[in-house]
């Protein structure tokens, strides 16, 4: 998904409400300014899971500040997968994407 006018799409609150409708959560794990967008990073526990058994996926965003319309996102399945840290795998995968966008 893209917007390619930074007007119409999908709204983060919207993405948001969305994403949760079932009982999934979303817990924002960074937010940082990089140029004219806002991007974020989020943990994504399915419903049925809990913040111990483990993140399932991370999805990251890039947002116009001004429309609060989502402007690209990609998602990353973290199950099975081993990083030998976590946080630097999801880190160095969020940073990836503001550099390259």
């Amino acid at each position: 998904m893209a917007s390619t006018d930074c007007q119409e799409g999908i709204k983060l609150k919207d993405f948001v409400k969305m994403w949760t409708s079932d009982g999934t959560k979303l817990m924002e794990e960074a937010r940082r300014r990089h140029k004219d967008s806002l991007w974020l990073l989020y943990a994504v526990y399915f419903h049925g899971s809990t913040y111990e058994y483990g993140r399932h996926m991370a999805i990251v965003l890039k947002v116009n500040p001004k429309t609060d319309v989502i402007l690209k996102h990609d998602l990353t399945n973290l199950s099975g997968e081993v990083y030998t840290s976590y946080r630097q795998g999801v880190d160095e995968w969020f940073e990836k994407h503001i550099g390259r966008f």
